[in-house]
C-alpha cells in the first residue's frame, strides 16, 4: 500500500529526504511526476530531492527502487528510509513504523519497491466547514 504524503497547499516546497544506511554499495531510483533521481554510493548520507510545489505535486504518484549490495566477506546491517518535509517539517516517513532494516550476508544483495501518494489536505477550517455543511455537531 502506498505511503499517504499529505500536503499543505502554498508556496513551500515538498522534498523527498532519502536515507541509506550500513551497506557498502548501493544504488536507487526516485520518480517523482516530471523528474527522477537516480544515485549510487558507498557513504551513508541523507539524499535531498525537491520534488517541488504541492499544487503541481497533488494526486501523484511517486515510487522508488532501492538495491542495497553486499559485496564483503561479512554480513553487514542495513537501515533504510524516507522522510517528506515541506517547510522543514516532516510530513509523512516511509515505513511508518521505523527505518526498514535488516542484514545481508556476504554477496548477498535486496530490492526494495514501494510508492507513495502525495495529497494537499484542506485545512483545518475547511474541514470544519464541510462537516457543518454535511449536519455534522
Amino acid at each position: 500500500m502506498a505511503t499517504l504524503v499529505p500536503m499543505r497547499a502554498g508556496s513551500d516546497v515538498v522534498t523527498a529526504n532519502i536515507s541509506i544506511d550500513g551497506i557498502v554499495f548501493w544504488h536507487f531510483l526516485y520518480s517523482a511526476d516530471d523528474a527522477e533521481m537516480a544515485k549510487s554510493g558507498t557513504e551513508s548520507e541523507i539524499h535531498e530531492f525537491e520534488l517541488g510545489d504541492p499544487a503541481k505535486l497533488n494526486r501523484d504518484v511517486n515510487t522508488w527502487h532501492i538495491v542495497l549490495m553486499n559485496p564483503t566477506a561479512a554480513s553487514v546491517e542495513f537501515e533504510t528510509s524516507i522522510t517528506w518535509t515541506q517547510n522543514g517539517e516532516v510530513v509523512a516517513t516511509w515505513p511508518e513504523d521505523g527505518p526498514q532494516t535488516g542484514t545481508l550476508n556476504s554477496k548477498e544483495s535486496i530490492i526494495i519497491d514501494d510508492s507513495a501518494f502525495l495529497v494537499i489536505l484542506p485545512d483545518a477550517a475547511e474541514d470544519l466547514r464541510n462537516l457543518n455543511l454535511r449536519g455534522g455537531h
